[in-house]
């Protein structure tokens, strides 16, 4: 379950070009579209990295109830990626 893992998606806004040379580009209606999704803790950024440790602390993902629902967790997902 996504609820006891840590990690951030990387989005990229969409940018609509207009037809002709006088329009600026728009992202209306482009939108957001994800780009990748990292599981872990962001060392690179040091926002993103509070931010993460921050809801890590918040939602108790390191308790010991929380540790072992995701170990049982992944070894389902493993079990099912197997008979895939």
């Amino acid at each position: 379950s996504l609820n006891m893992c840590c990690g951030y998606i990387q989005l990229a806004r969409h940018v609509l070009v207009a037809d002709d040379a006088t329009s600026k580009p728009t992202t209306a209606g482009g939108g957001w579209h994800p780009v990748d999704l990292q599981f872990g803790i962001p060392l690179f950024d040091h926002s993103l990295n509070s931010l993460v440790c921050e809801r890590i602390q918040d939602r108790q993902l390191f308790s010991a109830v929380n540790v072992e629902r995701q170990s049982i967790a992944s070894k389902r997902l493993s079990l099912r990626l197997l008979d895939f």
